[in-house]
């Protein structure tokens, strides 16, 4: 094992014996750690890290986060992800998207949307194939006509049926 504390390198430097695990403060201020087998911290209050200039985290495997409560992240200037592969993301609830300006979606390949219930798209004017668009006016009421040998067929989905014989 090492400790050295040189006063002619300014140095403080923290060895195992081996070399799998080791501390240095240099000179400069900065502070170097390095572990063969990994590195734990454990607190039972609060756990924060603040540098003045950039924070990277960088994984040579997976990047994991997991909270037993709310995650939140908040940053004055651009918030941006990306992957190489897939982006998957479940909620077990409502899941609201919300921006103050506009709302792009951009798809090279095909775009699906499924919904289990009611589909809505609400907007003064929805423009489909870029082909110009049709100013949506709210409908008040639909005047339902009916002739003498048509009916509504509510068990078959609100269908109009054909009445045989009755003209």
């Amino acid at each position: 094992h090492q400790l050295l504390l040189a006063d002619s390198g300014k140095v403080v430097y923290l060895a195992h014996g081996d070399g799998t695990a080791w501390m240095e403060f240099g000179i400069d201020g900065r502070i170097q750690l390095y572990s063969k087998a990994g590195i734990d911290v454990r607190t039972e209050g609060d756990f924060n890290l603040r540098a003045d200039k950039d924070i990277v985290f960088d994984a040579g495997g997976s990047f994991k986060i997991r909270t037993e409560k709310d995650t939140v992240f908040n940053t004055e200037n651009d918030f941006e992800l990306k992957t190489g592969g897939r982006l998957d993301i479940n909620t077990g609830g409502d899941t609201t998207v919300k921006s103050e300006n506009n709302f792009y979606v951009d798809v090279s390949a095909r775009t699906s949307l499924l919904s289990g219930s009611k589909t809505e798209i609400n907007g003064s004017k929805v423009d489909i194939q870029n082909g110009g668009g049709v100013k949506l006016e709210p409908v008040e009421s639909l005047t339902v006509n009916t002739l003498p040998d048509t009916k509504l067929n509510t068990a078959l989905g609100n269908l109009w049926v054909n009445e045989q014989g009755q003209l």
